[in-house]
């Protein structure tokens, strides 16, 4: 219930009295208008209320101003003076409708000088400040708006007194808050994004197994996601058309045919795609940046570690065209795609590289290509680095020319590769040693049932640490050298 708190209560008597009076007749009539300025505290708990004060067209409250349960501002365009604010457990996305308001601190009424103040606190939709036009205020307080990420309409305020900011999505300090790149969570937006959106941001893992579940989500409008969405079961997108950033895309056992829908989708940092028959190619990714956390360090936590790529058992996949923005992974793992045929959108990936191997516990990074049949190339690789290599079953695979910037492996392991002839491609290798454990633990050499693999002198000038048995294995290949014999020009080769 909307609350008029007034000092003198024969005041409060004779509004209410004019109020009866003026609703029949003409707003216009200057004999009966109605004061601009309201004596007295306003408490505003819904939409209606608010829409009800507005109507009287007060431009100033000689009190205090609380709002709560609303979802928009916008009636109050014609209020410019409050003594302090305070805007609570609302749906409000934005503060449009304060653009012309200012909060003075002074009471009139009690005939003292209080401090402004404004307080904006519990709004879970809120996503940004904007309407708010404060030029100088003595106290702000702005907290526990999980959404509100963009300050940058109080850039240029004066704060004379205290500022507490904190448990929003952003809580910039005070200089940040003055600085026009820190007063907002930066990001990159995709140019193919048409539609307007305001950001919501989805805290947790979420799945989906059916159209009506992704309908469901989708109508939630949200537009981040910080942790993982799962997604299997569908033919479309649509629904989520409005998604800007996904910390982890999931997609699998779907009819997907390709990924068009998410033309707003800015930001990605984990990509896999495994069992969608149907899916023939990856476009609709072409202008998001995947795997950045460079760029993206001040974005979320999780943008500051490299990211991971799978893509498994796709059958109708031909290239990987639409991952062109890669530039750092952590895992790729490409596996089962029948009718791939090139690696070549992967050419900006520069390396894969485990943040976590200078730890005491590291975990592996790995390039992982296997059993994908029509696999010509892997040209497109020219310009990774990688410390674990797998390259197995891959049927017309003849060489591993692409790999010419890997300069050091802890881990080789060629295998099944039934055409392959050379190790031509790993030109640039100097070293196979474990270089986290390199006293005691020596690189790992596999080279298995290549069946036409007879050239190995590619490593002929490889340091590979001390020899061990257990980690040089050759066999079923059509040449099987000794590692003395790979080390010299006569045995390297059959």
């Amino acid at each position: 219930m909307m609350k008029l708190n007034n000092k003198y209560n024969w005041l409060g008597l004779f509004y209410v009295v004019i109020f009866i009076f003026m609703s029949g007749c003409d707003k216009n009539d200057d004999a009966t208008e109605i004061s601009e300025t309201f004596n007295g505290n306003v408490i505003i708990t819904n939409q209606t209320e608010l829409e009800d004060f507005a109507s009287y067209g007060y431009k100033k409250i000689n009190g205090h101003l609380k709002i709560t349960g609303v979802n928009s501002l916008a009636s109050l365009i014609e209020l410019n003076e409050v003594f302090t604010l305070e805007i609570f457990d609302t749906q409000l996305s934005d503060l449009e409708g304060l653009n012309n308001l200012k909060v003075t601190g002074e009471d009139t009424l009690n005939e003292e000088i209080k401090d402004s103040q404004i307080i904006i606190r519990d709004n879970e939709v809120l996503g940004v400040l904007d309407g708010l036009n404060i030029i100088v205020l003595d106290h702000l307080t702005v907290r526990n708006n999980d959404n509100l990420y963009n300050f940058c309409a109080l850039k240029d305020v004066e704060i004379s007194g205290f500022y507490n900011v904190e448990n929003n999505w952003l809580n910039p300090t005070l200089n940040e808050l003055e600085n026009s790149s820190t007063c907002q969570k930066e990001i990159y937006e995709n140019p193919n994004c048409t539609q307007a959106y305001t950001r919501k941001r989805f805290s947790g893992d979420i799945t989906i197994a059916s159209e009506q579940e992704l309908i469901e989500f989708g109508n939630l409008k949200y537009t981040d996601i910080e942790g993982t969405i799962s997604i299997s079961g569908v033919n479309s997108l649509a629904p989520i058309e409005n998604l800007i950033v996904i910390n982890e895309l999931v997609i699998n056992n779907t009819e997907l045919k390709n990924l068009d829908d998410l033309k707003c989708l800015a930001i990605l940092n984990e990509l896999h795609l495994f069992d969608n028959p149907l899916l023939e190619n990856l476009k609709g990714l072409s202008s998001t940046k995947i795997s950045q956390p460079n760029v993206y360090a001040y974005e979320f936590d999780f943008f500051n570690e490299s990211g991971a790529l799978t893509i498994s058992n796709n059958d109708a996949l031909v290239n990987l065209e639409g991952l062109e923005n890669i530039e750092y992974l952590r895992t790729v793992l490409i596996e089962n795609n029948d009718n791939l045929t090139s690696l070549k959108a992967l050419s900006n990936l520069v390396a894969i590289s485990d943040p976590g191997r200078d730890s005491e516990y590291p975990n592996e990074d790995f390039l992982k290509i296997i059993n994908n049949d029509g696999l010509l190339t892997l040209e497109g690789l020219e310009n990774m680095s990688v410390l674990h290599l797998y390259v197995h079953d891959n049927d017309a695979l003849q060489d591993l020319k692409g790999l010419s910037k890997i300069s050091r492996l802890e881990v080789l392991s060629i295998k099944d590769n039934k055409n392959m002839t050379s190790l031509n491609g790993l030109n640039g290798l100097t070293a196979i040693i474990d270089y986290h454990d390199v006293y005691t633990n020596p690189g790992q050499k596999i080279l298995l049932n290549n069946i036409l693999l007879t050239d190995f002198c590619v490593l002929k000038d490889v340091d590979f640490g001390y020899y061990s048995p257990d980690h040089y294995q050759v066999s079923g290949n059509a040449y099987n050298p000794t590692l003395a014999q790979v080390k010299t020009d006569d045995g390297c080769s059959n």
